[in-house]
């Protein structure tokens, strides 16, 4: 990261203030949430699309069923700890007050 000294002179004092200005570039990686949240989320619905295409008196349908409820519930209740993780951990007084 460059940084520039600037040093800068006041009627007041004799002596120079001196600071740094840094500039930082920050870039967005626009497929990172195209292969994190678009590609997994077209997959699981593609083969949810794709169980109903079994035939029904397949034993295979009742567990691709069940692995899909599992996969669900896995997914929802990690959504809910990730949460919870992160409200606790960016709390502070500033945000948040204590109880008596």
């Amino acid at each position: 990261v460059p940084g520039k000294r600037n040093e800068i002179y006041y009627n007041c004092c004799p002596e120079p203030y001196i600071d740094i200005t840094f500039a930082i570039i920050i870039r967005r990686r626009t497929l990172y949430y195209f292969f994190n949240l678009i590609v997994p989320c077209v997959l699981i619905a593609s083969m949810a699309l794709l169980g109903f295409t079994l035939p029904p008196d397949s034993g295979e349908k009742l567990s691709l069923g069940t692995y899909f409820n599992c996969i669900m519930f896995m997914v929802a209740s990690s959504v809910v700890s990730t949460i919870l993780i992160l409200n606790y951990h960016h709390r502070n007084a500033d945000t948040h007050e204590m109880s008596d």
